[in-house]
């Protein structure tokens, strides 16, 4: 699986990893942790495209986000995404993500 990855690596956005410390966790391919849980030949130091990917924790609830009927309170709450990874990842949480910015200028949620 971490050979397709590497493989694809210009199109993965974000990685997923569960941890001891920092439980449930979404992470950019350029994260420096990320890195030190996908290790080895093909892990994410090796691939030759890391995606900066930005994340910001929204103040939308999930029946907030099921009630959008158009962009604007997805453009409003990604403003200032920022964080490399989001860790502590709960129900309910409606998390904010922009894509790199070599790709097109896209917002999108999770």
């Amino acid at each position: 699986m971490m050979d397709d990855a590497k493989t694809n690596s210009t199109l993965i956005d974000f990685v997923y990893y569960y941890s001891a410390s920092n439980y449930a966790t979404l992470a950019a391919p350029d994260d420096g942790e990320a890195a030190s849980f996908y290790s080895g030949g093909n892990g994410l130091a090796t691939w030759t495209s890391r995606n900066s990917t930005r994340f910001k924790v929204t103040s939308l609830t999930a029946d907030d986000f099921d009630r959008v009927y158009d962009d604007i309170p997805i453009i409003t709450n990604s403003v200032g995404a920022s964080a490399t990874s989001l860790h502590h990842l709960g129900i309910g949480n409606v998390l904010a993500f922009v894509t790199d910015a070599d790709k097109p200028e896209v917002q999108k949620w999770v």
